[in-house]
């Protein structure tokens, strides 16, 4: 068996996904963790708010999919968010499975989460510029997604 060439590591796409990902979540701890929020607790909160409908009706495991988290960790997060009184965990017919909703102070506290949020967002990928719709269609393309081409701004 002949040894594979060492690539630096600063080379590897893996490495470098792994380094940009810590360093995008750290800086968005950095702005969460003030209102209160993990990177997990806001990526469910702002899950169940695109998916949860007008009656809410969404089960946890329908929500982990979506978010594309544990099944097990997303209710473990979800348990410490209805703790809080962000989400009210109701149960269904079925005794198994709950149907996560926001509460007001769910809502509000995502409310004022998004700006700061989107505004980490903004500031971490500005360096991308014009390519950022390329690096969105590669990311959307490593994710297994449908690449989907984003409308022109003119």
């Amino acid at each position: 068996m002949t040894p594979v060439e060492a690539i630096p590591l600063e080379q590897t796409p893996a490495w470098l996904l792994w380094r940009v990902a810590n360093r995008w979540q750290a800086l968005r701890r950095a702005v969460l963790a003030p209102m209160g929020l993990s990177n997990a607790q806001y990526l469910l909160l702002e899950g169940l708010d695109r998916i949860g409908g007008s009656d809410g009706a969404v089960t946890q495991a329908a929500l982990a999919r979506f978010c594309q988290v544990d099944v097990t960790h997303a209710s473990q997060v979800l348990r410490g968010l209805a703790c809080q009184r962000l989400i009210a965990r109701r149960r269904s017919a079925d005794e198994r499975v709950r149907t996560p909703e926001l509460t007001l102070a769910g809502r509000q506290l995502l409310a004022d989460a998004r700006p700061a949020a989107a505004a980490v967002d903004a500031e971490f990928f500005r360096s991308l510029g014009p390519e950022a719709n390329r690096f969105v269609m590669a990311m959307q393309a490593l994710a297994g997604m449908k690449l989907r081409v984003p409308a022109s701004r003119g």
